[in-house]
């Protein structure tokens, strides 16, 4: 199963995985995630910038990563972030 085919996803949890912030980019995929759970030492700011882009986000859990105040400020354009 190829997740590229499931663009209806809206729920997604990849804590626990080698997510890297180049794997970040393929969430794009997604366009009606609502709720994400992202986990790793490989997340920095720059993957950060990348889940900005999922303007459908509600809910965005996110912990061991090496994000910075700088990448929390990416998310400030996700409006719908509860």
């Amino acid at each position: 199963l190829a997740l590229a085919t499931l663009d209806n996803l809206v729920e997604l949890d990849i804590s626990g995985t080698d997510v890297t912030d180049e794997g970040l980019k393929t969430l794009q995929s997604f366009p009606r995630l609502v709720r994400l759970a992202v986990s790793g030492p490989q997340v920095t700011d720059a993957g950060i910038a990348e889940l900005a882009k999922l303007t459908r986000l509600e809910q965005l859990t996110l912990s061991g990563t090496r994000i910075t105040d700088d990448g929390i400020d990416h998310l400030k354009s996700l409006t719908a972030l509860k």
